[in-house]
Formats: structure tokens, sequence, C-alpha cells
């Protein structure tokens, strides 16, 4: 049997190599690619150094301050919008999904987290035509 793991850099297919040799037991041979691209490993040096949890919280603040600013230049309009408001609940609930899947990975909820937080734009699309 021949079995050949593809991914993006830090994906997970070293993890997932080696419980697939565990599972298939110790005469299991594992390969790796020979190209591993040093400009890729910067990625890997940021994720395990934690600056992506301030990265993070940098682009929420930027996110919270610029949204509060546009609501701000016509609160009325915004306030009594459908969509806006439909967008706010769906941000409430994108954030505690996100902040949920920081804490405890899963599969679930990051595709929730996903289509959470695509509708939270499209909702914010919609606030130009309601």
């Amino acid at each position: 049997m021949f079995v050949t793991l593809e991914g993006i850099d830090r994906s997970g297919k070293t993890t997932q190599a080696a419980l697939l040799r565990e599972a298939l037991g110790p005469d299991t041979l594992l390969l790796r690619e020979p190209g591993v691209y040093p400009h890729n490993q910067w990625l890997g040096v940021w994720v395990e150094s934690g600056a992506v949890g301030i990265a993070i919280a940098a682009g929420f603040a930027l996110l919270v301050l610029s949204g509060s600013l546009i609501a701000l230049s016509m609160p009325y309009k915004y306030y009594n919008n459908t969509a806006f408001q439909w967008k706010m609940v769906l941000l409430l609930c994108s954030v505690i999904v996100t902040l949920r899947l920081a804490s405890k990975p899963s599969r679930i909820l990051a595709l929730l987290s996903l289509i959470l937080w695509l509708s939270v734009g499209f909702s914010g699309r919609l606030i130009g035509f309601l």
C-alpha cells in the first residue's frame, strides 16, 4: 500500500502521518518530501512564538474600531436596519465560536466559524440594500 498526504505548510500532515504509522504498525516506512522551503519556515516560527495571538487581537481591535466609526456616522440608519441587526447578532456568535475554537479545536466548530464569519460579511453587504 502507498499513501500520500498532501497539504499546505503547518496543516498537520506530519501529525497525521505519525498517527497513520502508529496504526499500521512498526513495519511502515515513513518518507518525507525533501522540499522544505526556507521562505515558508517563517510561518512556523511565527505560530510557535505566540505572535499570532497578538496579530489576532490587533486585527479584532481594528475591526471593532472601524465598524464602530462607520456605525456612528449614521446611527439611526444602521440601528433600524434589519441587515445591521443580523450582522451584530452573527458577529457576536462568530466571536463566541472563534474563542471556543481557540480553546478546544474541532472541525465542526471550524466549519461553524467559517459559515458565521462569511454570514457576517454577507449581512454587511446587505446593509446598503435594505
